[in-house]
């Protein structure tokens, strides 16, 4: 399953969850918008992509499998948290939680 919004466009919600189960789930954040967001794709596998202009927290949930943090941006602020460096001021952040057991998690 692959979730995207188009770029540019404003999120107007505070927060939106999505539910995949098996497989492989794909989320392109948009842009734009302070937002929660909630991913859980257990046992399935989850790649996230962040845009460059998006300040972004991101807590990953998974006991068993991979954890691929490839986004340049995201530091570790604690145990499986990363975070931009100006997450919080930012008035455009996502602040996001993925859950994915036993499957992999990407976020680029």
């Amino acid at each position: 399953m692959t979730v995207k919004v188009p770029d540019g466009a404003k999120l107007d919600i505070a927060s939106y969850t999505v539910i995949s189960g098996s497989g492989s789930l794909t989320v392109y954040l948009p842009d734009q918008g302070d937002y929660t967001a909630s991913l859980d794709a257990d046992p399935g596998s989850v790649t996230v992509i962040l845009p460059a202009s998006l300040e972004a927290r991101v807590t990953i949930d998974n006991d068993l499998g991979k954890v691929d943090v490839e986004n340049g941006q995201l530091k570790p602020v604690g145990d499986q948290v990363w975070e931009t460096s100006g997450f919080s001021s930012a008035s455009d952040r996502a602040d996001m939680t993925i859950k994915a057991g036993s499957g992999s998690v990407t976020v680029q």
